[in-house]
């Protein structure tokens, strides 16, 4: 594994944004319950959840849309701790597991954990693929309209903007998976 932490801070009290989503009925149960636990978890605290999206399904269409929800949360678990949790999180829901892009009860990522940057067979951190999921950028800039990348210094609006000039050229697929 490869952590690299660019503040050069520890982790207690570090910030992190997850992506819940569902699209297996009861969805809104589903996602309620999944923050309920991530609620319980130890030296973490949910500061924030957005707004619930509906989203196409990406990928395999033949199935519900998604309902998606990012929360910010302060935690003083560091990433593995946290991904841990939110495998166990999934499973307490009900999580079953399906064929990739599949319907599923719940799903949670992990997006941002501070400014750090983890790259693992089992965690990837920024999240691999959130930049190309307009709803994904949507959901952190209902949270700041100024989000970066933690990483890259990239302005999500200006992300954000460039998706949505390639899907209105047809060059990009909007929408995305939760």
């Amino acid at each position: 594994m490869t952590r690299i932490d660019l503040t050069g801070s520890d982790a207690s009290g570090e910030t992190a944004f997850l992506l819940l989503g569902s699209n297996r009925p009861p969805r809104e149960h589903f996602l309620q319950q999944a923050i309920e636990l991530l609620g319980q978890l130890p030296d973490t605290h949910i500061t924030w959840q957005s707004p619930v999206l509906r989203t196409p399904p990406y990928g395999y269409t033949q199935q519900e849309d998604f309902l998606n929800q990012v929360l910010h949360l302060k935690t003083g678990l560091l990433p593995r701790q946290l991904l841990r949790a939110v495998k166990e999180t999934e499973q307490q829901v009900g999580r079953r597991e399906s064929f990739r892009w599949g319907p599923r009860e719940i799903d949670i990522d992990i997006i941002f954990y501070g400014n750090w940057m983890v790259q693992s067979p089992e965690l990837m951190i920024p999240h691999g693929d959130y930049r190309n999921r307009d709803f994904v950028l949507k959901l952190l800039l209902e949270f700041d309209k100024g989000l970066k990348d933690p990483v890259t210094g990239e302005a999500l609006r200006d992300r954000l903007q460039e998706l949505e000039r390639k899907t209105h050229e047809g060059l990009h697929e909007p929408g995305g998976q939760g």
